[in-house]
């Protein structure tokens, strides 16, 4: 590896005045004045400090998607405004955040590290009000068979 003392920068051999190309940058080292205003990369202001980095955060939840194809299922002329779209949201992703925290309560009570299906159908047990939760868990368990289903002929398609 070089030292920096004996490294070296390239200097033209010709000096710009002497080659008679006015428009060349001037070997000294100095830097051109700034021009004052007007449009071009020459008038932007450069910052005291480096611009800040873009925050990669969590992606935000959004159900809003899945509300407006229910709504399609159970009404296809309905429509629904943003602001109340917006409020159904907030109520899903209310109720989703306080499932995963009793699941995690619960899992915690139990002394385990793995979230099992038992921990969270005990969470919507007690989040839920009676016939909610008989609804729900019946809708979740037929979602799951059909999935099962879906797989278990996929891969005998595949097998095939």
């Amino acid at each position: 590896m070089r030292s920096r003392s004996n490294f070296q920068f390239w200097q033209p051999s010709v000096s710009p005045q002497a080659s008679g190309a006015g428009f060349a940058p001037k070997a000294t080292g100095q830097i051109p004045p700034k021009s004052k205003g007007g449009p071009g990369p020459a008038s932007r202001r450069k910052l005291p400090f480096p611009p800040k980095r873009k925050q990669f955060g969590r992606k935000k939840v959004d159900f809003k998607n899945a509300l407006f194809k229910v709504l399609r299922k159970i009404d296809p002329n309905g429509t629904i405004s943003s602001k109340a779209m917006t409020v159904l949201n907030d109520m899903v992703c209310d109720l989703l955040d306080r499932l995963c925290k009793e699941a995690e309560s619960i899992r915690e009570r139990n002394g385990k590290t793995t979230l099992k299906t038992r921990d969270i159908q005990t969470a919507a047990r007690i989040l839920l009000p009676g016939q909610l939760f008989t609804h729900a868990f019946y809708e979740g368990h037929r979602c799951l068979s059909k999935l099962l289903e879906y797989d278990r002929r996929a891969r005998e398609q595949a097998a095939a």
